[in-house]
């Protein structure tokens, strides 16, 4: 009875001995701590506010000089956690706040927090302080590799055309939003694969357009803007994620594009059976989904890719035999192997935890269909594993380490290391603005202190402008019979023929680095009052890089001739073809392309506001102050 007694009225009975209490019972106190009959454990409690602590004293646990409870344990004071909301968390937990926003405890009390949702755009739920998602309620189909396609119901079968097609688009007249995702493959030359040469995609009266191989840049409606960009507030967001880029919509269309020759298309359960085109009708069903515009079946493969092309420019609906001739069984068994394609099926390889999610099969006979024509080429194979990679990732599913210094090493800009595993979306220039996946890709994680800007890995306290519509950066231009574009947007034309300063840093500013473009005009054609860039060059971190006219794949370093690509300044200045031009791009945002003909193009980030001068402006945004100074 007396223990009884004890128990209950604690308080009453501190009076007692300690000695006497303890004998009658024992209480586990927990490290760094030791219990006490008479206890001021409120005052000791990491985020507790102590004028709120009742004045009576407890028995209990109290931790030692130095400590604070944090939660259940005792921790020195200076890993005390951080209180949200009037919530406590523990340093280095993750909690979320909302179903829509994931934070985490950092040293120092400081909370970090960023947008989240599950991988088809849907809120998540909190159950038990664990972020979840529902199960899956979306669909994806896949166009990979030469010739290979995966239909939303899972029908995998091959196209050998190199034509525009409709991969996806919405086909009834019901209140659903409507959009229309489009992909340009590649003209086939022998010996080659047909990769994918662009991505369309049109959705609330405008239309994206991703290039092949260009990963800073989204063309909205013909104008190019950098990414990330943003939309409609929101409703459409486009930023890097990996190594490709992440179109997302607010109502569940997710398409992923690896700038090569893989693109995902997902979409949510809502628009089953509301779907025709390549990726088929999504009702559930495999056996209908050649199905074709007036609701009849196509009788193979080939005629269901005609039908679903559109008229834009002429193509091959098929592979001429001697382009793509059948692989030789001796092949097929090599590329078989582990070392090969095999790497995809092996139960044991880094992929097996991913087989009973996505079928490896038809990225194995993709695989295998490709490297077959391109003779074993190793970056093809790299591709195609990278393609199964992002599926499996893309589920939600973890894979094992692939990549090694001698097998498909993926080489990542100044500032960054490769990872397995990482989310790219949520350390950009962006911050927040952008609703991030919850599931991780692997690609080039930034330093601690570095950001993605859409180029490469910079200090934090160099990025832009993040405006509702991109990351603002402006840009000069020069084009033609000279007719200039300043920062600030003033148009205007100017015919001298001499050497012009374009733009250069301008300021006491310790934290931009010193940078000038120049600008040479030449009079073409005999005319005197006509002149042309003939001539750019850029002095950046000691080094003068030229561009000169007709000297189509290289450039100059320091007055040397060199072919591209150019890495100079230990990676701090990138020197690369870009389509029908050379691009210059550097570590702090500068990026200068000329088309070796008339056309020059200068990207400054808004870290240079007010700190620029030259043909260009003074980038102030006041385009009447752009009055040309000489250089």
């Amino acid at each position: 009875m007396g223990g009884i007694f004890l128990q209950q009225y604690p308080e009453d009975l501190q009076v007692c001995s300690k000695s006497m209490y303890e004998q009658a019972r024992d209480i586990p106190c927990p490290s760094n701590s030791s219990y006490e009959l008479c206890s001021h454990t409120c005052q000791h409690t990491c985020g507790a506010d102590s004028a709120t602590c009742p004045g009576r004293c407890r028995e209990g646990c109290t931790c030692q000089d130095g400590f604070m409870l944090s939660g259940d344990e005792c921790v020195p004071t200076s890993h005390c956690g951080c209180s949200h909301h009037g919530v406590y968390y523990k340093e280095g937990e993750t909690f979320y706040p909302t179903e829509k926003e994931m934070c985490q405890c950092l040293s120092g009390g400081t909370v970090k927090c960023q947008n989240t949702s599950c991988p088809d755009g849907r809120p998540g739920k909190v159950i038990d302080g664990v972020f979840q998602c529902p199960l899956q309620v979306s669909s994806t189909c896949v166009a990979t590799g030469d010739h290979t396609y995966v239909s939303f119901d899972g029908m995998a079968f091959n196209i050998t055309g190199t034509c525009s097609n409709i991969l996806t688009q919405t086909c009834t007249g019901d209140n659903a939003t409507s959009f229309t995702v489009t992909i340009q493959k590649e003209a086939r030359q022998k010996g080659k694969v047909s990769g994918i040469q662009a991505l369309s995609v049109e959705v609330y009266g405008v239309t994206l357009t991703l290039k092949q191989g260009e990963r800073a840049d989204v063309m909205v409606d013909s104008i190019s803007h950098h990414l990330p960009t943003i939309l409609r507030e929101g409703q459409v967001q486009v930023y890097v994620h990996g190594t490709g880029v992440l179109l997302r919509t607010d109502f569940g269309l997710v398409v992923h594009y690896d700038l090569v020759q893989h693109v995902m298309v997902t979409v949510p359960q809502t628009y089953m059976g509301r779907l025709c085109g390549l990726c088929g009708n999504y009702n559930g069903q495999r056996n209908d989904d050649f199905q074709l515009s007036s609701g009849q079946l196509a009788p193979d493969a080939t005629a269901f890719g005609s039908a679903w092309k559109t008229t834009d420019t002429p193509c091959d609906d098929t592979c001429p035999k001697d382009e793509c001739s059948t692989c030789p069984e001796e092949k097929v068994a090599v590329l078989q192997r582990p070392n090969y394609c095999g790497l995809l099926t092996a139960p044991e390889g880094p992929f097996g935890s991913c087989h009973r999610m996505i079928d490896p099969i038809p990225y194995s006979q993709s695989c295998i269909h490709d490297l077959c024509m391109m003779g074993g080429d190793t970056h093809v194979l790299c591709q195609n594993i990278q393609s199964y990679v992002t599926m499996c990732q893309h589920a939600g599913v973890t894979v094992g380490a692939w990549r090694t210094p001698s097998f498909c090493p993926l080489t990542c800009p100044a500032n960054s290391t490769y990872s397995i595993c990482t989310n790219t979306c949520a350390n950009t220039c962006a911050g927040n603005a952008t609703t991030c996946p919850q599931t991780c890709t692997e690609g080039c994680q930034c330093h601690q202190g570095f950001v993605f800007d859409g180029h490469s890995c910079i200090p934090e306290e160099h990025c832009g402008c993040f405006s509702d519509e991109e990351d603002y950066k402006a840009t000069c231009w020069a084009w033609g019979d000279p007719h200039f574009r300043t920062f600030n947007g003033l148009d205007f034309d100017f015919q001298g023929t001499c050497t012009y300063t374009m733009a250069e840093s301008h300021g006491n500013d310790p934290g931009l680095v010193p940078f000038r473009v120049e600008a040479k005009n030449d009079i073409r054609g005999g005319i005197q009052s006509v002149s042309y860039v003939s001539l750019v060059n850029v002095d950046v971190y000691g080094q003068r890089i030229s561009f000169h006219r007709n000297e189509v794949g290289k450039v100059r370093v320091n007055g040397e001739v060199t072919l591209l690509p150019v890495l100079l300044a230990d990676g701090k200045v990138r020197v690369r073809p870009s389509g029908l031009r050379v691009a210059l791009e550097t570590d702090f945002g500068l990026r200068v392309s000329y088309d070796w003909n008339w056309h020059l193009l200068i990207d400054l980030p808004s870290s240079y506001f007010r700190h620029v001068r030259g043909l260009c402006g003074n980038f102030n945004l006041k385009p009447l102050n752009d009055i040309p100074e000489a250089g």
